[in-house]
């Protein structure tokens, strides 16, 4: 998908009525007392939106933890090319991820993946996008945004999604892989010469992942994801 339109993105909440996982969780709303035990309330924004500095800055702080070398400046630079989606409650955010797409109302721009110092990706199609910016409290906060996301994906018709993981974050390559659909590309692993592990100063290897659009075009996926999202907020009594 070429996003020849970017105000399709903006500020789009997410439908209930025939929203399955809506229906079974409920949403949110700005009034909520904030809770990371809430389904929360799913958003999309323009990476040029005036919110989009609270989220980067939310971002890199959850970054900042584990690894060394954020720049904002390198990515704001792809904010025109951006959409961000986030899951929040009560001001606070519960799930964020971004896509950057490579072609935009006309304009083609590399990939982060594709600066590389390392090994640097190479996109072969003007569709190709780029998935970054991913936090989340609980697993299940993952699922609920995934969830919506894949509906957003589904309808705007994007193509395949590639990302990168941590080679040594295995329980987060486990989600990516079991839960999410995403399978090891080709490409194999890269690395930013600056952007490195917060303990031993090593540069990050970054694993290729991708995840085709067959994924969220089947419906059978979502009620997977559903379930899992559910087991979190199920019960409307929990405290």
């Amino acid at each position: 998908m070429k996003r020849d339109n970017p105000a399709l993105a903006v500020n789009c909440v997410s439908p209930q009525g025939d929203d399955v996982f809506a229906h079974q969780v409920g949403e949110a709303t700005d009034e909520s007392p904030a809770s990371d035990s809430s389904p929360g309330k799913f958003r999309v924004l323009e990476g040029t939106s005036p919110e989009s500095a609270q989220i980067r800055a939310y971002v890199h702080a959850r970054v900042k933890k584990t690894y060394a070398g954020w720049d904002d400046e390198f990515d704001r630079s792809f904010d025109h090319h951006a959409t961000w989606f986030c899951l929040s409650y009560g001001g606070a955010y519960l799930a964020t991820c971004k896509l950057i797409f490579k072609t935009v109302a006309g304009e083609t721009i590399k990939l982060p993946m594709e600066l590389a110092d390392r090994n640097p990706y190479v996109a072969m199609s003007g569709d190709a996008i780029e998935g970054s910016g991913l936090t989340f409290v609980h697993r299940e906060h993952l699922f609920v945004l995934m969830y919506h996301m894949g509906r957003w994906m589904k309808r705007h018709q994007c193509g395949r999604i590639t990302s990168i993981v941590d080679t040594r974050n295995d329980a987060l390559q486990r989600i990516y892989q079991r839960a999410l659909g995403f399978q090891l590309d080709s490409h194999g692993v890269l690395s930013f010469r600056n952007f490195c592990h917060k303990d031993s100063g090593d540069p990050v290897d970054w694993q290729v992942i991708a995840l085709e659009p067959a994924f969220f075009w089947a419906e059978a996926n979502y009620t997977k994801l559903a379930l899992r999202g559910a087991r979190l907020f199920g019960n409307s009594e929990r405290t």
